[in-house]
């Protein structure tokens, strides 16, 4: 680890235990803006959305002018939907819980600005699918059907290799932003060699293997832009400069001056079995899913309220 540099904020969140180092970190997954410039210019549309507020001024005018909404989950899709919901929750001020990883604060004026976001946003011709998984909106994209979606680099890369039908008129954009910043989240992964295991020393030796930085990039290649190192030694590995098209997925977890971004589910709480909890029931998820089907943010919020007390309140 010392010779890759130091580790990504993120990453080392998840690996360290009340700051003892209990796993390895191993990559991070980021989620940008795929979307079809064709169908931006068509509407008169240069350039991607910096805002959310935008975003629902830009997608009036792309699917008033080519009925191909952009779209997103808002359902459960591990990556897609958690993605997507947290970074907008925080980018209006909204929070799942205290610092302190005890107090519920979801129901604020903040998080009430978030939903009513996104319902505008709805009512403005964007789609939020509450039946999409991770692969829909993959699919809805290679099918035509939509102008732009949240998702890894995996759309891209798909047009680029196989499909070769929307890889010249498809770019990549990082997360827009709210009235409070810019907020961004990855799939975050790691890996650590269990105590009960018989192969401790032979996983041990595959991941310094795996991990060595000439491998790593060879592996991130491979992947061609699909997965982020978590060391800043990997920072600017040569993955992000053969296609400029893939600099979204660098932005996303890097800053233009190199720094690392990003937060993580439950945030700005410490990562915990609470906040592992309430990101697989996709508490946030289920809010604006509940607030764009009904119009109502109060209910919204006080479900999800009762959700995350239930959940933080346990031992």
């Amino acid at each position: 680890m010392q010779r890759l540099g130091k580790v990504h904020p993120v990453n080392e969140a998840y690996c360290k235990v009340n700051g003892h180092w209990r796993a390895i970190p191993y990559t991070q997954v980021p989620n940008a803006w795929s979307y079809r410039t064709d169908l931006f210019q068509r509407a008169g549309v240069t350039s991607f959305p910096k805002t959310w507020d935008e975003l629902i001024v830009v997608g009036k005018k792309v699917a008033d002018a080519t009925g191909k909404p952009i779209a997103q989950t808002v359902g459960h899709a591990y990556g897609d939907s958690l993605t997507m919901w947290n970074p907008v929750l925080w980018g209006f001020g909204g929070q799942e819980v205290d610092r302190d990883g005890k107090t519920v604060v979801i129901s604020s004026g903040e998080t009430e600005a978030a939903l009513r976001w996104a319902i505008r946003a709805q009512q403005n011709g964007i789609k939020w699918f509450p039946e999409w998984l991770d692969p829909d909106n993959n699919q809805a994209y290679h099918a035509d059907r939509i102008s732009a979606t949240l998702n890894g680099a995996s759309i891209y890369i798909r047009e680029v290799v196989e499909f070769k039908h929307f890889d010249q008129v498809t770019n990549n954009a990082p997360m827009p932003s709210g009235p409070k910043g810019n907020f961004t989240l990855n799939l975050i992964m790691n890996h650590a060699v269990m105590s009960w295991s018989k192969e401790q020393e032979t996983a041990k030796a595959f991941l310094l293997y795996l991990m060595d930085k000439a491998n790593y990039s060879k592996w991130l290649k491979a992947a061609r832009g699909y997965n982020r190192g978590p060391f800043e030694g990997l920072y600017d590995d040569p993955v992000w400069h053969y296609d400029l098209k893939l600099k979204a997925y660098r932005g996303v977890v890097i800053d233009p001056q190199g720094r690392p971004i990003g937060e993580w589910p439950g945030w700005p709480a410490a990562p915990s079995k609470q906040t592992s909890q309430s990101q697989t029931q996709f508490v946030v998820a289920d809010m604006f899913a509940k607030a764009v089907a009904t119009g109502d943010t109060k209910a919204a919020m006080n479900d999800a309220e009762a959700k995350l007390k239930a959940i933080f309140g346990a031992p």
